[in-house]
């Protein structure tokens, strides 16, 4: 089969825009190149889902075979582009041990349908999705309530690319004449070449490989048969029938870093900014299903509501979308608006997931809330006062209105990386500019008051009680081993406090059961062996309004109350609230009465015995 040939665009008479300033369109984003490139591409597919369906998304990061990086260099990329950098990088790809490539790909979406060419649409053409994908920049997408602007994300994928490059493989919605499509794109730098006559032909640095058009400078991309030919040849995934598109970054900026940690990455960041399409109780119409595969190999994708700290935040969003009462509404005064609906959840730290083995994206202990417009893309999150207590944290979500107005000017004070709301970017003075004024300070105000509980008496049957936080159906995914544990043990000693290794565990909690009547809340202990016994003394607790009170500081009739520690080889049933631990070590279960409309923990101070 011929190959596909090389165009390199001119610049035209009236100028265009050059490599430079093509590349500084994205702006300068507070993300990373992989969080802006798997944000940007997730978020153009759900703009082009079809009415009715959520997008199907397939991440995979692998190594192309020898036959694969054949069919590249051979049939695809047989030309490169004049300018030397241009070749040295795509060279040093092509002849590379390892050519590892990044495909993000979208199913059940529409496609990359219309013309081909910029400069002549058919009278009718209602989708110019591939010029406007591969061609034009900075083209307004038409989306309802969209993600954002079609051609700015798209720099981030020659960005992700060391090589600059990508390959796109599209079947648009079967109505199209032609409708699968392949071709590659790079952008280089600006160059130029000698003509006859003492001229210089110059060169934007942007480059497309496709098929050639008689008696035109231009190449179409390679269509129907031959373009799914090609895209089997490079191991592209099989579409069977089912329209979207499938980008291929070519030697992706992931570093040298483990695969399995990049994939960790990639993973984290879907779920750091999809989690609220990904939930348990969003409409099959909207729901993202992501898969992520490493070289062949599933790689699980965890579900928002048993990945802390996200569980609060899904808690939060499904309050704001049941309407629950303990929804806040933002609103304007002047002009009078409705602009959006915040909710907080508070609870206990549940135990963190690793998905690598690196800073994680997600805070060890959260108090963020997560802003989105009515499409339910996290924007950015604002971060706001932390519980006083360690083991406790808090998310909360808000949502913009959906009103076309307010919605217009949320979208339109993002920059072109989508990751902010920037009011200056709006007209001053004008009624957009304080919508998004008004809703950036009571977001503001609620992350910091948040953390902010105070610790109070509860009165039995009064009303000045702090509210009790609902989580104790889940109390073992939110506490794990992070559960409250004690104070650094310490030598008693003439010479005063020297601290020694921990022997002891943290609390972890085990379950929930029923003991004399009352509902109790069971937690292990575990001991390990050392030179000296050592003395244990334990003290239960409640977890209300994001604090922990000891039992002294809540109303004896709400009060938790030790019923047992049990020592687990022996059994034997210890009397009181201290545990006498031999230098042999041990486990212990500890159960503890609780009311039935709140969560307990358990606090340990250890001793050392000479």
């Amino acid at each position: 089969m011929q190959a596909l040939k090389l165009h390199s665009e001119p610049y035209a008479p009236t100028g265009n825009i050059g490599d430079s300033g093509f590349r500084k369109l994205l702006g300068t984003p507070d993300l990373d190149v992989m969080q802006t490139v798997i944000r940007e591409s997730i978020q153009n597919s759900c703009d082009a889902a079809k009415i009715g369906l959520g997008p199907d998304i397939l991440i995979r990061l692998r190594t192309l075979t020898s036959n694969q990086i054949d069919a590249m260099r051979l049939r695809i990329l047989s030309e490169l582009p004049a300018n030397p950098e241009s070749q040295q990088h795509l060279a040093d790809f092509l002849n590379s041990t390892r050519p590892r490539v990044l495909e993000i790909c979208d199913f059940s979406t529409t496609g990359l349908g219309g013309p081909t060419r910029a400069d002549r649409i058919p009278v009718g053409e209602d989708s110019t999705d591939f010029i406007d994908f591969l061609r034009n920049v900075g083209t307004s997408r038409d989306t309802m309530h969209g993600g954002g602007t079609y051609g700015f994300g798209k720099v981030s994928l020659y960005l992700a690319s060391q090589c600059s490059t990508i390959i796109v493989d599209s079947l648009a919605q079967k109505e199209v004449t032609r409708a699968r499509r392949l071709m590659g794109c790079h952008l280089g730098p600006s160059h130029q070449e000698q003509l006859p006559g003492g001229h210089l032909k110059r060169f934007t640095g942007r480059h497309w490989w496709g098929e050639s058009v008689i008696d035109d400078d231009f190449v179409n991309p390679a269509f129907d048969d031959r373009a799914e030919e090609l895209s089997r040849a490079i191991g592209l995934p099989e579409r069977n029938g089912k329209s979207g598109t499938s980008i291929m970054i070519l030697d992706p900026c992931v570093g040298e870093d483990d695969e399995a940690e990049i994939a960790g990455r990639i993973v984290e960041n879907i779920l750091f900014f999809f989690w609220p399409r990904m939930t348990e109780d969003v409409s099959p119409t909207r729901k993202i299903s992501v898969r992520v595969e490493l070289n062949g190999d599933s790689v699980p994708v965890p579900a928002p509501e048993s990945f802390p700290p996200l569980d609060l935040f899904t808690t939060a969003i499904k309050k704001i979308r049941s309407g629950h009462e303990g929804v806040q509404a933002i609103a304007c005064q002047r002009p009078a608006k409705h602009l959006g609906k915040l909710a907080i959840e508070k609870g206990l730290r549940g135990r963190r997931v690793r998905l690598v083995s690196g800073e994680s994206v997600f805070p060890a202990q959260c108090a963020h809330i997560a802003v989105m417009r009515p499409v339910e893309l996290v924007v950015k999150y604002f971060e706001g006062q932390p519980l006083e207590h360690e083991q406790l944290e808090w998310g909360g979500v808000f949502i913009a209105d959906g009103d076309d107005e307010v919605e217009r000017a949320f979208a339109n004070s993002e920059p072109p990386a989508h990751d902010d709301w920037q009011p200056k970017m709006l007209p001053e003075k004008s009624p957009e500019r304080t919508y998004v004024n008004v809703a950036l300070r009571e977001i503001r105000k609620a992350a910091m008051s948040a953390g902010d509980t105070g610790k109070q008496h509860i009165e039995l049957g009064g009303n000045k009680g702090p509210l009790l936080t609902g989580i104790s159906d889940a109390l073992g995914k939110f506490l794990g081993d992070n559960a409250e544990g004690g104070t650094s043990a310490q030598r008693r000693s003439s010479s005063g406090g020297v601290k020694s290794k921990r022997r002891l565990s943290r609390p972890f909690f085990i379950g929930l059961e029923e003991a004399d009547g009352q509902r109790a809340a069971k937690f292990g202990l575990t001991a390990r062996a050392g030179r000296h016994p050592i003395r244990a003394s334990l003290e239960a607790g409640l977890v209300i309004d994001g604090s922990f009170l000891s039992a002294s500081e809540v109303d004896e009739a709400r009060r938790p109350r030790l019923l047992s520690i049990v020592e687990q080889r022996t059994m034997q049933q210890l009397a009181s609230e201290f545990i006498d631990i031999p230098e042999t070590g041990g486990d212990y279960e500890v159960l503890i009465a609780i009311p039935d409309d709140c969560a307990s923990s358990l606090r340990v101070s250890v001793e050392t015995e000479e």
